[in-house]
């Protein structure tokens, strides 16, 4: 099992106990479809997760991939409304970093650690606690 496969098998299990309901996409036949689409509160989103081992040099970009088309698809859909978002799991420290805008899209694969940091709209130890992480995507906008 992939990383991401992995990862997501375990923050699906997470959320749903906390009133989400997540769908994963392995949609081989429609490059660019984010990897979880999910609904809580009446609201509907999107979000591609990406699982990275470490952020260590503060000064070298942390290179997390992000494809064109699930780049664009964020992007598009988030522009028509969508709650689109990037979570990160970076697997040394435990940790989560979520994006949820335009511009995190665009530079996503070129910040640095400490720009991951400070351009993330959360950021939890472990796995995220479901209330907040839902009102960062939900109230906020994501």
């Amino acid at each position: 099992m992939r990383p991401e496969q992995e990862f997501g098998h375990k923050f699906r299990q997470h959320m749903k106990g906390s009133g989400w309901d997540v769908t994963c996409h392995e949609d081989t036949s429609t490059y660019g479809t984010p990897d979880l689409s999910w609904g809580a509160r009446g609201i509907n989103g999107w979000m591609e997760l990406k699982v990275i081992p470490n952020l260590t040099d503060s000064r070298k970009p942390a290179r997390i991939k992000l494809r064109k088309l699930q780049r664009i698809f964020l992007i598009k859909r988030g522009r028509t409304g969508g709650h689109c978002s990037v979570l990160v799991w970076v697997s040394r420290t435990q940790e989560c970093l979520l994006f949820t805008s335009e511009g995190a899209f665009r530079a996503l694969e070129t910040w640095t650690p400490e720009e991951l940091y400070r351009n993330a709209d959360v950021i939890s130890k472990g796995l995220p606690e479901p209330s907040r992480f839902l009102d960062v995507l939900t109230i906020q906008g994501g």
